[in-house]
């Protein structure tokens, strides 16, 4: 396997999860599925940049009182994009790794991606507990380690990103939503679709466009 980049030594790789790894995103399926009538509305602020996801995604689960058992069969069942195995395989033949960056619970997408058998990708985001036999997510420990205007987001993906640029790394970002806004101008290479995409279109920040890993792999390889 050859690669066009040295992405083992150069370049430290980052993912977004939901709707970019997988095709769903799973707090809006959550919030469709279990979710009253104020969490809707505040998907909605949150999808119109009117509300922060620190704001909104501690509400979420308090209000939706969703089950482990609820969860994790809602969390399994969002589908992998198709491609995404084969990219995978071939950063890994080439000694690449890949980390992913969620504005989702960091336990439950590293469960999903254990389940999948991505047991060595190193996953970071919110916190989550089950309290009661609830579950329950608050803003990443490293919350207040942000770069984000007005410390808006409650996991924030810039501040990993630039920790490795700070080591001299250059970084790849993969990402589609709202979550990925705030990393759009930290990445050295930024592949996007989606509202990440049209958000990058209308800001003039340089991006790769993609529909699947599969176009992410003929880049690379």
């Amino acid at each position: 396997m050859k690669c066009k980049l040295d992405l083992k030594n150069e370049y430290v790789i980052f993912s977004d999860f939901d709707g970019t790894i997988t095709l769903k995103d799973s707090t809006v399926e959550l919030v469709e599925k279990y979710g009253t009538e104020q969490n809707k509305q505040d998907e909605i602020l949150f999808a119109a940049g009117k509300a922060t996801s620190r704001e909104v995604l501690p509400r979420h689960y308090i209000s939706m009182q969703v089950s482990p058992d609820d969860y994790y069969e809602l969390m399994y069942s969002m589908p992998l994009d198709p491609s995404f195995p084969r990219f995978y395989k071939a950063l890994r033949a080439v000694g690449a790794n890949l980390t992913v960056l969620t504005g989702s619970a960091a336990r439950g997408v590293a469960d999903y991606l254990h389940k999948n058998g991505y047991r060595d990708i190193a996953v970071y985001g919110n916190d989550m507990e089950i309290k009661n036999d609830i579950v329950l997510v608050s803003p990443g420990s490293d919350a207040c380690d942000t770069l984000c205007e007005n410390s808006s987001c409650a996991f924030c993906k810039s501040a990993a990103l630039e920790r490795e640029r700070a080591l001299g790394k250059k970084v790849i970002f993969f990402g589609d939503g709202h979550t990925d806004l705030c990393a759009a101008e930290h990445a050295d290479m930024l592949f996007a679709k989606g509202r990440l995409a049209k958000y990058c279109a209308d800001n003039g920040i340089p991006f790769i466009f993609f529909e699947t890993f599969d176009d992410i792999y003929d880049y690379f390889f």
